[in-house]
């Protein structure tokens, strides 16, 4: 994800609606989904990241949620009803560490164990920082159900708008 304004800021690429038009600002996909599920990426492929990136990224590491500073950066929204299919990160893409924060309304995420179908739901709260590394980055899949609401504790809870920004180190 690369901004095409250096001055836009992570709360304007937030807002709903079309992507900052009215700020200069673009999202620009690096490569598809698939892409990045089952194919290495070239790191020279892959534009600068925007200050809002580079700070996030210099403060994970300065907080120890990362090893290494992330040089790539995925922002997505996800409205009610959509969700991701069960995945693990592209394993010859991207290094041993996968953080992602959660913006916006709070959804479920689903861990899965690819012999035994253990299923571990992951409540992923507003403003929430998840970090994968080890068997959760490399062996277990992670998914988000395709619905509107979610079951918790406190009951059904209905979905609003979340938006994803995914930290990971390029291979390569």
């Amino acid at each position: 994800m690369t901004t095409s304004n250096p001055a836009c800021s992570l709360p304007s690429m937030l807002r709903p609606g079309p992507p900052n038009s009215d700020a200069g600002c673009s999202i620009t996909a690096i490569a598809t989904t698939t892409d990045v599920e089952r194919s290495p990426i070239r790191s020279s492929a892959a534009p600068p990241l925007p200050i809002w990136a580079l700070s996030a990224t210099a403060r994970l590491h300065r907080d120890r949620q990362l090893n290494e500073r992330a040089d790539q950066v995925i922002v997505n929204e996800y409205q009610p009803g959509q969700g991701i299919s069960a995945h693990v990160d592209c394993v010859p893409c991207f290094g041993p560490e996968v953080a992602a924060i959660s913006l916006g309304s709070a959804y479920t995420m689903d861990f899965l164990d690819p012999d035994t179908r253990v299923r571990i739901p992951v409540r992923l709260e507003a403003g929430s920082l998840i970090v994968m590394t080890g068997p959760s980055r490399y062996r277990w899949r992670h998914a988000i159900a395709p619905r509107k609401s979610d079951m918790t504790p406190r009951g059904r809870v209905t979905r609003g708008r979340r938006v994803s920004v995914t930290f990971r180190t390029v291979l390569g």
